[in-house]
């Protein structure tokens, strides 16, 4: 699947001076398939890619959302 035009435009104008390093998370089914493929935008563009992912498909439950919190708590800048 391809990246969504939205996101694929996103990646493209981010600045690298700007980014320190970018974490990726999804909850769409095409989302964890195109990890790889952000990756490589955001590697193109000189921008590191934390290997810490956070994926949840569809409606999130208590549990989800614990895991989410705890995984934007690792994260937050």
């Amino acid at each position: 699947a391809q990246l969504d035009k939205h996101l694929k435009a996103f990646l493209a104008d981010l600045d690298p001076a700007l980014v320190g390093k970018a974490v990726l998370f999804g909850t769409s089914s095409l989302t964890k398939r195109q990890f790889p493929q952000m990756e490589k935008a955001l590697a193109a563009k000189g921008i590191a890619v934390e290997q810490d992912v956070c994926y949840a498909k569809g409606q999130p439950k208590a549990a989800d959302l614990a895991v989410a919190e705890e995984f934007g708590a690792r994260h937050k800048a």
